[in-house]
């Protein structure tokens, strides 16, 4: 057919699968496939789009570069930011060279990493940056040679969006999480926290996961509260076991330093109740002799109370064995009655 080119002035449009462009002026080539778009372009794929004051994109090759742009991607998790230029490598892959990228609601940029190049990988759902600098409510915390993070909601090592609270207990208190993904069954968030008040504590949050065992550990360690005037502490583990088909045992244990812990620092610590930590461990068997299913419990169990030291609540060991025995009566239905056998040693002492 020749080198045959069409221009469009005013609200141009440009329609080729699934591509879109809108410009005040778009020059387009149909035998090269090549489009130049001048005086405010939008660029639209699927749920991306780009907006900018020039643009060049070949639609056979599916790749070009806008000047200048804004740019929203909608994937699983929706980016924004800007570019001097941004470069589309192909559906998947874009290259933004003096960038910004952000997964806030648009208009919310509590976090963003600025970059010297900032390469976005939907394939691998990898981000990296070249000379980041991670910006927070707009002031710089971070700067680094070079960083990759993830693009979707999925597990990958890396540094989290950090957080911040104005609190008269703490003062001026900010995290920053980096989340180590261990292994497919075991993670780990360690997170530092800066509080104006009180100093620097270390949050740290593990999880794992077996076939026969699961569970997670939270611990807390602030060296030294300027307010306090000691070293405090929290821990809480919850833990489950299977051990054969019918022996289980579980551990739930929590524990904090002092009294005032939950009064003056935001923790993870577990609170079964007001000012109640249980620190409770039992294994269970389960099991029957003809018709008769039993169970048997061995259990251990106490209470950190911290509104009132004085007046612990503990449960010594205890053992108990539960089994229903069904009852034939003489007219021939059939009723169930349970029959419960429970030794138990209890003390509680105020």
């Amino acid at each position: 057919m020749g080198d045959l080119e069409v221009t469009a002035r005013g609200n141009a449009e440009i329609r080729r699968d699934d591509v879109t462009i809108f410009g005040g002026l778009l020059r387009y080539n149909a035998e090269f496939g090549r489009v130049q778009g001048e005086g405010g372009v939008r660029l639209q794929r699927d749920g991306d789009r780009f907006y900018g004051p020039r643009l060049q994109f070949n639609t056979l090759e599916d790749s070009g570069t806008v000047e200048s742009p804004r740019y929203l991607i909608q994937r699983e998790a929706t980016a924004h930011g800007g570019a001097e230029e941004v470069e589309i490598i192909d559906h998947e892959h874009y290259r933004m060279k003096k960038g910004s990228f952000t997964t806030c609601e648009v208009g919310r940029d509590d976090w963003v990493l600025q970059a010297s190049e900032i390469d976005l990988d939907y394939d691998r759902q990898v981000g990296t940056a070249k000379q980041p600098r991670l910006r927070f409510y707009d002031v710089p915390i971070f700067a680094f040679p070079y960083a990759s993070f993830p693009l979707e909601n999925s597990r990958r090592s890396g540094v989290l969006s950090p957080y911040y609270a104005q609190t008269s207990q703490r003062g001026l208190e900010f995290g920053v999480p980096y989340y180590w993904n261990i292994a497919p069954e075991a993670d780990l968030t360690v997170t530092p926290v800066y509080m104006s008040k009180r100093g620097i504590q270390l949050k740290n949050w593990g999880r794992y996961l077996q076939p026969n065992y699961q569970g997670e550990l939270r611990l807390e360690y602030l060296p030294d509260d300027k307010v306090f005037g000691a070293t405090r502490s929290g821990v809480s583990w919850q833990h489950a076991q299977v051990f054969a088909p019918n022996f289980t045992g579980n551990l739930d244990y929590n524990k904090v330093s002092d009294d005032r812990y939950f009064t003056d620092l935001a923790s993870q610590v577990r609170i079964v109740s007001i000012g109640n930590l249980q620190q409770d461990g039992y294994v269970t068997y389960n099991g029957s002799v003809g018709r008769f299913p039993y169970g048997v419990q061995a259990r251990v169990q106490s209470f950190q109370t911290l509104q009132d030291p004085l007046a612990p609540i503990d449960t010594r060991p205890r053992c108990s064995v539960v089994t229903t025995l069904m009852v034939v009566p003489l007219m021939g239905s059939c009723e169930g009655r349970e029959l419960n056998l429970i030794g138990r040693s209890r003390k509680v002492s105020r």
